[in-house]
């Protein structure tokens, strides 16, 4: 009778255990609003069905968009998935102590040098742009510059070195500049003066994303929205099981490439099966 009661009762565990860990996972967003935020919190939705619930007031996991969204999140003392951050910003907010995570909006940099690689076999001087948005990444860059083989060359851009300067200094001494997801370089009001300097003396320009491909960057590697959200499905269902959040992702990347610039720099449009040895989601 004693061995009856300890069966059922683990059985009981086992059964609420199992409950427990089908139950809805309950989340917010916290971002500036406005139509961007609301096609990323449908197409979230969408993609977890019912293994979450969203706009929960008492919520498991917050999803933050941007940094502004990140600290706020992070005073909640619940635990955050991020996107549109960069890897400075995460890694500030954990040494405060905030139990968060990102999931990038933008491809690793380390893949913009393995697609200058592909493209530019030849080019021995790659330049970057830094501010003080991306300076943290000068080691990395130039470990990856170590990968890929070049050189690597660096003007940074401050109120003492302001942009045209700066980009006049680097384009006299390479070949090829890698374009960072840096927002206080590459943004809308300076995309003219930096692709059109580059055009004209010869200096092509990859990245930082689709966009740019489109205004007339020569390639890019980027995140596609799809690729964005179902990652960010795969870390929030991971933590709905598990309780515990995973490490900082990159979802699989695209290529995009602009067959009129090629055509202007005379570089051959790299094949298929070149793009898949990226490694992305060709």
């Amino acid at each position: 009778m004693k061995q009856g009661r300890l069966t059922l009762m683990l059985v009981l565990l086992l059964f609420a255990s199992a409950v427990m860990a089908e139950a809805p996972l309950s989340y917010a967003i916290y971002g500036p609003g406005g139509r961007a935020q609301d096609i990323f919190s449908t197409s979230l939705q969408t993609q977890l069905g019912n293994r979450a619930n969203r706009d929960a007031l008492s919520p498991d996991l917050i999803v933050a968009l941007g940094p502004v969204a990140l600290n706020s999140a992070c005073e909640s003392g619940i635990p955050v998935v991020a996107t549109q951050v960069d890897s400075q910003q995460i890694l500030a907010m954990r040494a405060q102590g905030c139990l968060c995570v990102a999931v990038f909006s933008h491809a690793d940099p380390a893949v913009q040098f393995s697609l200058q690689k592909t493209l530019l076999p030849r080019a021995r001087r790659v330049g970057v742009l830094l501010s003080s948005e991306t300076q943290h990444l000068l080691p990395l860059l130039k470990r990856y510059a170590d990968t890929t083989q070049v050189s690597l060359l660096v003007e940074e851009v401050s109120d003492s070195e302001p942009l045209s300067s700066a980009l006049a200094k680097l384009l006299a001494r390479v070949d090829v500049v890698i374009a960072l997801p840096d927002k206080n370089i590459f943004n809308a009001d300076n995309a003219r003066l930096l692709l059109m300097a580059g055009y004209r003396q010869g200096k092509p320009i990859i990245g930082p994303d689709d966009h740019w491909v489109r205004a007339g960057s020569l390639a890019a590697a980027y995140i596609p929205s799809e690729n964005l959200i179902e990652t960010f499905s795969a870390v929030m269902t991971q933590f709905q099981r598990t309780r515990k959040l995973s490490g900082d992702r990159y979802p699989a990347f695209d290529v995009e490439f602009n067959e009129s610039v090629a055509e202007a720099f005379s570089i051959k449009t790299p094949d298929d099966e070149a793009l898949r040895e990226l490694g992305g989601d060709q």
